[in-house]
């Protein structure tokens, strides 16, 4: 026994040895085994990685600390991740993205790797998170084609996981051997993600937006209508603003409006009135800018004007006689040319200034009496900003009571129910007692029969018929239809004809009684056997 122990052992460390030198090169592990022979102990900076065995993991020393020192290389909790060679030869790799694909999957994971799904999904979910966004499904698909789906939450979130395809991925562990292999990344077809890009569409269609602009179908709690209050009130940036107001509206189109939400909804129509507030002063104060800079355009305007016109008037001057017949025929020409592109400017700035003083006087001007209107306006403006405020403490309260009364209304649905069921338990009673009553009827009347009727004569068929009619109804305790009596017959091949079996049983009131059952508002013939007294 001890010689097996003697010479497994041997094995082991010969397949240690074997796989750190598969991973060494020659020269790399002979100069590896002199340096330990030479120096002994492996130096502090390595202990961690020789805390249990020289050759831990089938991975020497200086591979572990190379693994970590290579340019680019990302650090997570449980792994480390090494690029590519070739970045593009990785992303040449990908499939054509679906519209609306929020999923992706990690293709073609060995099988040594799949010791622990567990762990490999804890890792996957860690790097997705950290490169990607928030993950909605991570999922480990095992067998002879392993593979990982991961779903994120935002479409954006792909684009950023697809950075570490082509990366090479290490797991380390301290008793088992070093885990690697490549991430392999593609898109991944979901059902879902098709449905809701199907549903962005009609909706984008419905609420008539751009091409290409598709809005989010979230649903309208508190939670979302709190965070969409807070966008508004905090948020500066156009893009996220406009995508609160497209969302708004998708809940409207949507008709996910409600009693119990609808103080949500009045509470974001309310930031967006003071949003309006606040957009009317921005308006009024580029108006005010445009004023001033449409001034100092005019001014400018004006001063090109009378240079221009004093260049022309130079040019002008030049061709009196005491100048112009000293000058060379070249100059002559220039001159002419120069005094012509001077007229043309002047005529052309003139024209523009002219414009462009009639629009701002347009803006400007007020017409005669106006001024006590205007005055009059603003005075009303403050009366209604004043309606407003107490509009919206008005508006508070009413929701309170809004609250309250679909409280109320909640609590009488709830009794109503209890009273419907009440209802319809007594209903059913009612039936039972009037079913009992006709049988009693029913009976009564058969209990009359037994004198009027003494003697009846019957043929062969007659008797027959009466036996199994007789024998059948003492299988319905209740009584049987004409129906269920003729079907019965002609199963057992008697022959009759249409009324005959109501006129053979009418003979025997004594052994057979007729009544009439109220079937869902019709009333039903039926037979049954008399009681003895």
């Amino acid at each position: 026994m001890n010689m097996y122990r003697h010479d497994q052992r041997q094995v082991i460390e010969s397949r240690q040895d074997l796989d750190h030198r598969l991973d060494l090169s020659h020269g790399q592990d002979l100069d590896h085994r002199q340096a330990q022979r030479r120096s002994g102990p492996v130096p502090n900076r390595f202990a961690r990685y020789t805390s249990f065995d020289k050759y831990r993991n089938g991975k020497s020393p200086e591979r572990a600390v190379r693994d970590e020192d290579e340019e680019g290389v990302l650090f997570f909790q449980d792994c480390i991740l090494k690029p590519p060679r070739n970045m593009e030869s990785a992303r040449n790799q990908l499939s054509n993205r679906p519209p609306g694909c929020r999923t992706i999957t990690v293709a073609r994971i060995p099988e040594f790797a799949q010791f622990k799904m567990q762990r490999l999904e804890a890792i996957f979910r860690d790097i997705f998170a950290t490169n990607g966004g928030p993950i909605d499904i991570c999922r480990m698909r095992p067998g002879r084609n392993c593979s990982c789906d991961v779903r994120f939450q935002r479409k954006e979130s792909v684009d950023l996981a697809l950075l570490v395809n082509g990366y090479q991925i290490v797991i380390r562990d301290e008793l088992e051997p070093t885990i690697r292999f490549t991430i392999n990344l593609n898109y991944l077809p979901f059902r879902e993600d098709q449905q809701e890009y199907q549903a962005q569409k009609e909706m984008a269609e419905r609420l008539e937006l751009r091409p290409g602009q598709l809005p989010e179908l979230i649903p309208f709690n508190a939670m979302n209508a709190d965070k969409l209050s807070k966008k508004l009130k905090e948020s500066e940036d156009q893009a996220v603003i406009m995508t609160c107001f497209i969302t708004i509206r998708t809940w409207i189109e949507a008709g996910r409006i409600n009693d119990m939400n609808v103080q949500k909804l009045v509470g974001i129509l309310l930031l967006l009135s003071e949003r309006l507030k606040k957009s009317t002063v921005e308006k009024n104060d580029l108006k005010k800018e445009m004023r001033a800079k449409r001034a100092k355009f005019l001014d400018a305007l004006d001063n090109m004007m009378k240079e221009s016109e004093q260049l022309a008037s130079v040019f002008r001057d030049t061709k009196k006689q005491n100048c112009w017949d000293r000058l060379t025929g070249k100059h002559k020409k220039m001159i002419d040319m120069w005094s012509t592109h001077a007229k043309d400017l002047c005529v052309d700035i003139q024209q523009t200034f002219r414009e462009h003083r009639k629009e701002a006087d347009r803006g400007d001007a007020v017409p005669p009496g106006m001024e006590a209107k205007f005055k009059e306006k603003e005075k009303v403006i403050a009366i209604k900003e004043q309606e407003v405020s107490s509009g919206k403490k008005t508006i508070e309260s009413l929701q309170q009571q809004l609250w309250e009364m679909a409280k109320k209304n909640q609590e009488k649905g709830d009794k109503l129910m209890v009273a419907e069921k009440e209802l319809k338990e007594l209903k059913h009673e009612k039936e039972q007692r009037s079913k009992e009553t006709e049988v009693k009827l029913g009976k009564r009347r058969r209990l009359n029969y037994d004198m009027e009727v003494q003697t009846a004569q019957v043929d062969y068929v007659e008797g027959r018929i009466l036996c199994l009619v007789s024998s059948l109804l003492r299988c319905y305790p209740e009584g049987a239809s004409v129906d269920v009596l003729e079907k019965y017959l002609r199963s057992q091949k008697v022959m009759f004809e249409h009324g005959e079996i109501d006129a053979i049983l009418a003979k025997f009131p004594q052994l057979f009684c007729m009544f009439f059952i109220n079937d869902n508002g019709k009333n039903v013939k039926k037979w049954n056997m008399t009681l003895k007294r």
